[in-house]
């Protein structure tokens, strides 16, 4: 029988083969990695290179046991030199992942911040937003994308799909395009799974962008009532980083609650405050606030946007105690619905724009709690309500009256139209309504942008019964005009009594199956929608047959082109018809024009056929394959997205 000290020797030695075994994998693995795109500089080549030593340092102390016969002098030389080197790979693999100072940071000395007067723009405001958010993989040693975010010179370079701020056009700059994607589309940045951008941060960014993106502004060079200056105020707010009394959630707990359709992610780097938001309207259920209170510690940001909530949904967010900030915007509720905040003491910013909320409900609660800033935009308040709700509560900033911001006008949202746009069989009614009291629709019918003068006069709903193409504009002294809202309508004359998707659309895209091509449905803009069928493995083929003889003058095909999403018009779309009922003969091929650039867009497709009588059609759509080389991912691919199929 084997000693205790013999035991303990082949256990040390069994450890050591086992760890020459896993770092000898984690080497190879690393060595892989390290020769993807975006993977370069120093910090690389001696991350890579100190982690092979490491492993031959273990390799060493395996051959000082197996073959020595452990000699102390080998193994105590081994391990130090070995423990030496492992603590300088660590360091370069954390400089790689978390930035430069990541391992030393708890004892670096800390600079005393500079008062907002001195500060300069890009370097004390824009900057640390950039390295808190988006500096670990895009900087000289990890360069996703081939983008370095680390200074101005590289910023203005761009990355490998160009420059990232366009000072000719600032609103189609590419880095604001990718901080609005949906947070599930591959190009958002930060990606899923990585500390967000807040709204403030996000805001901040578009205005330093939409001002030209300078590099060497003081912040005492702008206007105190200057968006840019408040945005950068706010952002810089030299009050403390709050500090948080309770635990983190796990990371368990956070990934089983996030899904397509709601996020949950850290307020900030190593926070354990979390941020909370619903992605889609469509897809949203009360019950889903309820599953929220595994996280009821922690939830201290909520956005409700745009969500339909009833008093009783309402009732769940009593659980969230530390509730800092709640935006129920669109949300429809009533002075009712408030009585939930009552008990939200830590509530210290409410947004009710669109709401139905009224003075005495919103004096109601700021006398039960005391919340600091309040959005009243478009609510039942009126203009004198809001001067004695800002004297009943002095201590209030309360933001919702039109001069709020100064004497320059202000401009008006777009009308709100119902339905938004789609397709019809007979006629259909359109309304078009405006949340401010006094406003003037005006619209036009042949794309035109619409003026407060000459265009038509929206008075009441418009009846009509052909394909229409309106814009409207909203118009109200003292106030700038609108946005253009544009909106277009079908006519579909037959229905066929059934359709067949002879090819699967892919899993994750099936929306309601054949029935919805010819449910008059129109789809989102978001391609998630289950108005939408998605092909990509398999090419598009669906039959639609009708119950009698059909005589067939045009095909409509509706869908949405999102060139960022690799979803492009088809190749082409070919036709076949059968007399019959069984015999498909084909009859012609209609071939799309594609795009030149990016592009998102919805789409219909006008395919006209020779007066044909009919009984049946077949459409087979052929994907782009390849992508064309101006796109990122050139060579693949492309996605079909299609929500409608129109008979005429």
């Amino acid at each position: 029988m084997k000693s205790t000290k013999e035991l303990q020797n082949q256990f040390l030695k069994n450890y050591v083969s086992l760890t020459h075994v896993f770092c000898a994998l984690t080497v190879l693995f690393g060595l892989i990695l390290s020769q993807e795109e975006g993977y370069g500089g120093s910090t690389v080549f001696w991350h890579k290179w100190t982690g092979v030593a490491v492993w031959v340092g273990i390799l060493f102390i395996e051959y000082a046991l197996l073959r020595t016969n452990n000699n102390i002098k080998f193994l105590n030389y081994g391990s130090i030199v070995t423990l030496a080197i492992l603590v300088f790979a660590g360091h370069f693999g954390a400089t790689l992942t978390h930035g430069e100072g990541f391992l030393t940071e708890p004892i670096q000395q800390k600079v005393e911040k500079t008062p907002l007067v001195e500060a300069e723009l890009f370097a004390h405001i824009i900057f640390p937003v950039l390295e808190d958010k988006c500096i670990s993989c895009h900087n000289p040693n990890k360069s996703k994308g081939d983008l370095i975010l680390s200074d101005s010179s590289n910023i203005l370079a761009g990355g490998e799909n160009g420059a990232i701020i366009n000072r000719d056009d600032p609103i189609q700059s590419l880095l604001l395009e990718n901080i609005l994607l949906d947070i599930n589309h591959d190009d958002h940045m930060p990606p899923k799974g990585k500390p967000q951008l807040t709204p403030i941060e996000i805001e901040l960014i578009k205005s330093w962008v939409g001002y030209g993106a300078p590099f060497n502004l003081q912040v005492s060079e702008l206007e105190e009532n200057d968006s840019l200056f408040l945005l950068s105020k706010a952002v810089y707010s030299e009050e403390k980083e709050p500090t948080y009394q309770f635990k983190p959630a796990s990371d368990r707990t956070i990934q089983k609650l996030n899904d397509n359709y709601r996020l949950l992610e850290p307020l900030a780097s190593k926070s354990p405050a979390l941020y909370g938001r619903f992605l889609s309207r469509n897809q949203f259920e009360e019950s889903q606030l309820a599953e929220l209170q595994a996280v009821s510690d922690q939830l201290v940001d909520l956005n409700l946007h745009n969500l339909e909530l009833t008093a009783s949904g309402m009732e769940y967010l009593k659980a969230f105690k530390n509730l800092q900030v709640l935006n129920l915007n669109n949300t429809g509720i009533t002075d009712e619905s408030l009585a939930p905040l009552y008990e939200l003491n830590e509530l210290f910013v409410l947004s009710l724009i669109g709401t139905k909320v009224s003075y005495e409900g919103v004096s109601e609660l700021l006398e039960k709690n005391p919340i600091r800033k309040i959005y009243v935009w478009n609510t039942n308040i009126s203009d004198i309500e809001h001067n004695d709700l800002q004297e009943k509560f002095p201590a209030l900033q309360i933001i919702g009256k039109s001069d709020e911001f100064g004497i320059e006008p202000i401009a008006l949202n777009a009308p709100s139209l119902e339905p938004e746009e789609g397709f019809f069989k007979d006629s259909i009614r359109l309304t078009a309504s405006h949340v401010i009291n006094g406003v003037q629709i005006r619209y036009t019918e042949d794309e035109s942008l619409p003026d407060s003068l000459s265009s038509y006069l929206y008075e009441r709903p418009i009846l009509f019964s052909d394909d229409k193409q309106f814009t409207f504009k909203a118009y109200k002294e003292g106030w700038l005009g609108s946005g253009p809202v544009k909106a277009s309508y079908y006519k579909s004359k037959y229905t066929p009594d059934s359709v067949k998707l002879v090819t699967k659309p892919n899993e994750k895209y099936t929306g309601t199956g054949g029935d919805g091509l010819v449910d008059l449905k129109k789809g989102p803009d978001d391609f998630q929608d289950r108005a939408y069928l998605g092909y990509r493995k398999n090419e598009m083929e669906v039959d639609f047959y009708f119950g009698s003889t059909i005589k067939l003058s045009e095909i409509l095909v509706s869908g949405i082109i999102r060139t960022d999403s690799y979803i492009f018009p088809a190749k082409e779309i070919q036709v076949f018809v059968t007399q019959n009922g069984k015999d498909f003969s084909q009859l012609l091929t209609h071939t799309p024009e594609q795009p030149e650039k990016r592009k998102f867009q919805k789409s219909i497709e006008a395919i006209e056929i020779p007066g044909q009588d009919l009984k049946g059609v077949k459409l087979k759509f052929k994907s782009v394959n390849p992508i064309p080389a101006w796109h990122r991912g050139k060579g693949d691919k492309a996605w079909i997205f299609v929500d409608e199929v129109l008979f005429r």
